[in-house]
């Protein structure tokens, strides 16, 4: 019976290590193409890019523009009307985030949406990608 369970939990560590690295594929293929098409989107002078965040539970990925570049969620949103225009259709969550950046005057910058536009238009592929697979190797 030793040598079947032996056999057993290697074939379940080769499972989860060989799943493992195709969700992290996933993932990683996911964070680049919204970083390429996000990039493309935004003004030269912003930088989107992927990097990864160490964790309590290990390493995650994070998209987006980072720095003390506030004029970058300027940009995103706009600024007074437009930003409530192209908040509008937004999920709450990125609304919040939004007002983060708000000042106590309305402004009048036209905003340019490229990363959260993009990230809700790539999500549900994404979503779909991860379902895809976890269905695969069931």
């Amino acid at each position: 019976m030793s040598i079947v369970n032996n056999q057993l939990t290697k074939m379940l560590s080769a499972y989860k290590k060989d799943m493992l690295v195709k969700l992290k594929e996933v993932v990683i293929d996911n964070a680049k193409e919204l970083e390429e098409v996000a990039g493309d989107d935004s003004p030269n002078f912003i930088t989107v890019d992927t990097r990864a965040v160490k964790g309590m539970r290990g390493y995650s990925l994070e998209v987006g523009v980072f720095g003390d570049n506030d004029l970058a969620a300027y940009i995103e949103f706009g600024t007074g009307l437009s930003a409530k225009q192209i908040l509008a259709p937004y999920p709450q969550y990125i609304k919040d985030l939004a007002w983060t950046f708000k000042k106590e005057v309305d402004g009048t910058s036209t905003g340019q949406p490229y990363l959260f536009n993009n990230w809700l238009r790539l999500h549900p592929l994404f979503l779909q990608q991860l379902s895809k697979l976890l269905k695969k190797q069931h």
